[in-house]
């Protein structure tokens, strides 16, 4: 498997495959936003519980339930120093 960028801009969409090691970011300096689709059901609890932390609140109760396991292999994704 190989490292791969993809670069996606307004109304573009890219597609994670299951078992693929994936992540994103918002590199750009400006506020974004996304849809996220997850299947199966359950992940969106992963990110209720991310968004809780980040607000210093308690998640809602829904988001308690388990989520998919998640792995983290590597460090975030940053911006690239001008070279």
């Amino acid at each position: 498997m190989r490292d791969e960028l993809i670069t996606a801009g307004p109304g573009q969409l890219v597609f994670a495959p299951r078992g693929v090691p994936h992540t994103y970011a918002n590199l750009s300096g400006a506020p974004a936003r996304q849809l996220i689709v997850c299947t199966p059901a359950g992940f969106e609890r992963y990110f209720a519980r991310m968004a809780a932390e980040r607000q210093g609140v308690e998640p809602p109760e829904w988001a308690l339930q388990p989520i998919p396991e998640v792995t983290t292999i590597g460090p975030p994704i940053t911006a690239q120093p001008p070279s």
